[in-house]
């Protein structure tokens, strides 16, 4: 008697309608498997630090994204030679695209790079809209929310730890100081994701600004009024240009960014990059 209630009460089950374990069961011979692919939500290609990337990062952070297989967010290793390989573009640009979007909040760095003889392991990452379970912390933090329109490193920098040099532009023919003041301050950002490319000089102690020596000269016989009118001329472009103007302008003539960036902030820049730029601009 006991045998034959059980049997029953199982049958009745069996054919009680809308039963959770059985329609889930239905559900996983149902349910179609989607390949893998990479979700880029409104929210994220939406905000101004989307707008402000240039495309080869873009590109970059769609070959990082790739090795994101579900559960290794946090863990996601990628070198620059990787980088290189996944994109075609060259290393030094797999370097400052990566900076970039640490910079923009994209990625974030979770453990630094390490190539020695015990250890020969490239740096890992983190996307920043999902959540990382072995970082903290383990929530998506969504830094690229936070960024802003000339949030840059280089203008965040405070007087008690930035690194600024100032140059005075004289013309090489000893004429006049051009019109936009006597002297011209850049402050270089020292973030250590950056490209180091192109020389960085440091004033230290009370040591004050001279004019640029024979030898600067020399290697950059380019007027101050020339340079001081190219630089008017890029400045006029950026601001009618969209956002990540300056990094795709960069790109496309083979300039440093750093080179560029310390350009319009007052910096010398080597001929062969003002011919390529004049011609750049005047096209």
């Amino acid at each position: 008697m006991r045998i034959e209630r059980s049997r029953l009460c199982r049958g009745r089950h069996r054919l009680r309608p809308g039963r959770r374990c059985l329609s889930a069961m239905a559900d996983k011979f149902r349910r179609k498997k989607e390949p893998r692919h990479l979700r880029l939500y409104h929210s994220i290609t939406g905000c101004d630090a989307w707008l402000a990337l240039s495309g080869n990062a873009v590109k970059v952070l769609i070959a990082l994204a790739r090795f994101d297989d579900g559960g290794s967010n946090g863990e996601l290793y990628f070198s620059e030679r990787t980088g290189a390989k996944a994109t075609g573009l060259s290393r030094n640009t797999v370097k400052r695209c990566l900076a970039e979007l640490i910079e923009k909040g994209f990625i974030a760095q979770t453990k630094p790079g390490a190539f020695n003889r015990n250890n020969l392991l490239a740096a890992t990452y983190r996307l920043t809209w999902v959540a990382a379970p072995g970082c903290k912390p383990s929530a998506p933090t969504r830094d690229f929310e936070k960024w802003k329109h000339g949030n840059s490193q280089a203008q965040n920098l405070t007087p008690s730890g930035s690194n600024s040099d100032t140059c005075m532009e004289t013309p090489a023919g000893g004429g006049s100081i051009p019109d936009r003041g006597e002297t011209e301050t850049s402050h270089v950002s020292s973030f250590p994701g950056g490209s180091n490319i192109g020389p960085q000089i440091v004033y230290q102690g009370e040591g004050s600004a001279e004019p640029e020596t024979s030898g600067r000269k020399q290697a950059n016989p380019t007027s101050g009024a020339k340079l001081a009118e190219l630089r008017q001329r890029l400045m006029d472009h950026l601001q009618s240009s969209d956002p990540g103007e300056q990094s795709r302008l960069a790109d496309t003539l083979d300039i440093p960014g750093g080179t560029l960036s310390k350009f319009v902030n007052g910096r010398n820049l080597p001929d062969r990059h003002c011919d390529r730029l004049a011609k750049a601009l005047a096209a």
